[in-house]
């Protein structure tokens, strides 16, 4: 008797167990990206002069390459290729990390801009793998941006154009350089360190 009421315990356990388990969200996978097909399609958008690369003047239209170029440039060139790009996209995911938090800074003209919406829009490039992320900036001009996966916050590790719009009485109340011509971009990966959340600050100015 015993005995059966030690298996019936158990199976008891089991039962919740898995339960429990099964309720756990599933974790993040890695967006579907081909990186040489990407490296190639970057190049294609961005290189004006035709020499296969991607100089400081070309990647100022992708800042989010631009950003990357430090860690990408892997033959010392000043340039980007699109087999450097290809292996950056790669380095994004080689330490095993496929989201990480992001929570923009926005001022504007020197203090926090409050009600603001900000979107992460991945780089054409990447293909359609990657998922577009939003947020909207409180009183301190933070901004907790998601929608990459809908049980964890932040957002893939990649490349993003960002824009950044206030909308007043149906009226756009930011330059357009910010918002629909975007001069803005990261690269959000971990190999940024303790300098990630500074790169994530955005200081606008109304004129």
């Amino acid at each position: 008797m015993m005995r059966l009421l030690v298996l019936h315990s158990l199976l008891i356990v089991s039962i919740l167990f898995a339960a429990g388990c099964s309720r756990r969200p599933r974790a993040p996978r890695r967006p579907g990206v081909n990186a040489a097909a990407a490296g190639r399609a970057a190049v294609d958008m961005y290189d004006t002069d035709g020499d296969g690369k991607l100089d400081t003047t070309e990647l100022a239209r992708c800042p989010a390459l631009l950003m990357a170029l430090p860690r990408a440039d892997t033959d010392g060139d000043g340039k980007l290729s699109a087999g450097e790009i290809a292996a950056r996209i790669e380095a994004w995911f080689a330490a095993g990390t496929i989201m990480m938090d992001a929570a923009p800074l926005v001022t504007l003209d020197g203090r926090p801009l409050e009600g603001a919406e900000v979107v992460f829009e991945p780089e054409e490039f990447l293909g359609d793998g990657f998922t577009e992320c939003r947020g909207v900036t409180d009183a301190s001009g933070r901004a907790a941006v998601s929608g990459a996966h809908a049980q964890y916050p932040g957002v893939y590790v990649g490349a993003y154009r960002v824009r950044i719009s206030k909308v007043v009485d149906g009226r756009e109340t930011l330059p357009a350089r910010y918002n629909t011509e975007s001069e803005l971009g990261v690269e959000v990966a971990e190999d940024h360190g303790i300098e990630l959340p500074r790169y994530l600050e955005f200081h606008l100015r109304s004129e």
